[in-house]
This record gives C-alpha cells, structure tokens and sequence, in this order.
C-alpha cells in the first residue's frame, strides 16, 4: 500500500514492512498518524501486579462507534490493546468496518487470552480482519505454541525487568520479540546489562528483536548500533508519525506514557485534527 503524508511518502507491505521517503533536505511534515496505540477497554481479568493501565474487572470499555474513528484513512496502523480487547461486545463489527476502509488493525492479547480463544483469535488473523498479532507473556514463564500458519504475523511482547531475561532469550529464537519499556519504574540496572550483552551477542540466534521508544531509552540501544542501522530502522519520536488514544477517556495524547497534554476526541472534526493538536503540543513544550 501506497499513501503520501504532507512531504513524505509511504510504503506499507504485506509482511509490515513501513519504507518512508522524504524529500532531501526536508523535514517530515506529517497531517496525518502512521500508526495509532488505541486502548479500547479498561476490562481485563488478569490481574497482572505489573499493569500500569490498572485494568480490572470492573473495567469500562471504550465507544468503537465514535464518529472520530470514522476518519481514519487507509494505511492507517491501529495497535488495538486494552485491558482486554477480545472483551469488548463491539470488537468483531469494528475490525470489519477498518477492514473496509483499509485500515491496518493489529491486536495485543495477553498470553492467557490467547490460550483461551486460540482458535477464534487464529481465525481473525488468517482471514486478514487482523494484520499483525501481539501476544504479551507478562511474566510468565511458559511453552507458547503458535501456529505456523500466523506464526510470521505474530511478535511476542515482553517487558523490561518484568518478563525474566532467561525467557526473552528462549521465545527470541522461535518468534518475534518486541521489548517494552518498563513504565512503572526504571529496570535494575543488572537486568538492563543482561539485556543489552543479549542484544550485542545473539546475532543469528534470534527470529527478531523490536523495541518501543521507552525500551530504546532505558536499553540506550543508540549505542549498541551504527549509524547507518540506526538512521534506517529508528521509526522517529513518539508523536512524529504516531499517537495513543485512550477510548475511554475519549482523549488522544502523545503516547500511552506521555499524558501530561490530551485532546478530547469529541472536540475535535477528525483523526488530522487531533494529531495536529498533538503536534502543536509537542512544539510548544
């Protein structure tokens, strides 16, 4: 999939894959979010000690029928997590309408929750209503089995100084591993180095390693890459070409960790419109 965005142009392919082109000599000057971390429910029963969205069973879910959600544009990536997702009643008719427009949806599960609706959740993957799976191990220290028929659209989610560095390694050499950040505390400083040896050394041993922005900062990965790898696979700061949008806080912020500015949702004509805000907020800090 082809889109341009103000000066940049967009190259989405099938297997994930974003190419930008920007002109030479320009900054990027995006109207419009690449991707979006949307939490659409505050419903979990997993009770994870670690959570920092404190969700729970008594957990509100967000409005998929807000007009807002209607002005996304094609090639949109939407990172659809919670709480638990798979929770929310209006879930399956909201990923046939992004389908429709070509929206890109992609869905971040616990671990326990795919265990429980494997075959459902293997079913949505394969018929295309959801492009790429996250499952997220937390701290768990389990065999998880994925099928190979989704196996290359999954990547496994795991947390800095939360999920044990024994278990980063193991899943590392059968899946995609994405570290995240620790956004309730910063990561002992042992852990940190495990980690980072880890990186420096594994070479072909892994599937393949992602990280956030807030895993980026506490790993310092800057300096454990050249230049030229940096320059080609960092995907910009957090409100760059992204945003979070809380759905039950009907407010978009910079990202899921940066909420000291929100923009109602409701106050705002469409998807371009609240991340111009966003991007105003961000120049003026």
């Amino acid at each position: 999939m082809f889109y341009k965005n103000g000066n940049t142009a967009v190259i989405l392919c099938s297997d994930g894959t974003k190419i930008r082109y920007i002109p030479d000599d320009e900054l990027p000057q995006p109207v419009r979010p690449e991707s979006i971390d949307i939490k659409i429910t505050n419903y979990c029963r997993n009770n994870c000690w670690f959570c920092y969205e404190h969700s729970n069973p008594n957990g509100q879910h967000g409005n998929l029928n807000h007009p807002i959600l209607e002005t996304l544009e094609a090639g949109t990536e939407l990172a659809i997590g919670g709480g638990n997702p798979l929770a929310h009643p209006q879930l399956e008719s909201f990923l046939s309408r992004m389908r429709s427009k070509k929206v890109v949806c992609n869905l971040t599960i616990h671990q326990k929750d795919y265990v429980k609706n494997k075959q459902y959740i293997d079913e949505i993957v394969l018929h295309r209503f959801v492009n790429g799976l996250g499952i997220s191990v937390g701290d768990i220290d389990d065999n998880l089995q994925i099928h190979d028929d989704i196996r290359k659209r999954v990547v496994v989610h795991t947390i800095i100084g939360i999920t044990p560095v024994s278990v980063i390694q193991k899943i590392s050499q059968r899946y995609k591993v994405l570290l995240l950040g620790n956004k309730n505390q910063q990561p002992d400083i042992a852990i940190i180095n495990e980690i980072r040896n880890y990186i420096t050394n594994c070479g072909d041993m892994v599937e393949a390693l992602y990280f956030d922005n807030l895993a980026c900062e506490q790993l310092d990965v800057r300096s454990l890459i050249d230049d030229n790898t940096w320059k080609s696979r960092y995907m910009g700061d957090d409100g760059m070409f992204t945003m979070f949008i809380d759905l039950i806080q009907e407010c978009g912020y910079v990202s899921s960790v940066d909420k000291d500015i929100g923009v109602s949702l409701s106050e705002s004509s469409t998807i371009r419109d609240v991340f111009s805000k966003i991007r105003q907020s961000i120049n003026r800090v």
